[in-house]
């Protein structure tokens, strides 16, 4: 009973995490590379953060426990690309993510980080589109 809430909890968070980071890359990659890119990534970006760092430990956590009850490989699996998902965005992303917020005006040098920002987390949406399909 509790081994099926954390398997039911990690893949809650793994699917919530993936559709996040579905929604951000693709949902506002118009908006990005747009005249007011600048800003919309300054708006959003904190809170974004915040939530997918949340949903991907949730599912790292939920995942192995999961695993260490009942040793289903999918749970470690799952697990294991999440966490390189974190630190693949705490290497490559966030470091970009450090330039476009000091940013204080829009121009070509904006744009094209923020461009490079959608183009890293495409690698991204497929990670994590493939630790939520793990799951299922």
């Amino acid at each position: 009973m509790i081994s099926t809430n954390f398997h039911s909890i990690g893949l809650a968070c793994s699917g919530l995490f993936a559709g996040v980071c579905l929604f951000i890359t693709l949902g506002l990659s118009r908006a990005l590379l747009g005249d007011d890119g600048l800003i919309v990534f300054k708006e959003f970006h904190y809170d974004a953060a915040k939530l997918q760092g949340t949903l991907a430990i949730m599912s790292v956590v939920s995942s192995l426990i999961e695993y260490y009850n009942n040793r289903k490989k999918k749970n470690l699996v799952s697990s294991l690309t999440t966490l390189s998902i974190m630190g693949y965005t705490y290497l490559i992303i966030v470091p970009l993510n450090q330039q476009i917020l000091v940013a204080t005006r829009h121009s070509l040098y904006v744009t094209n980080m923020l461009d490079s920002w959608v183009k890293l987390h495409l690698f991204k949406i497929m990670a994590c589109l493939f630790a939520f399909g793990i799951l299922i």
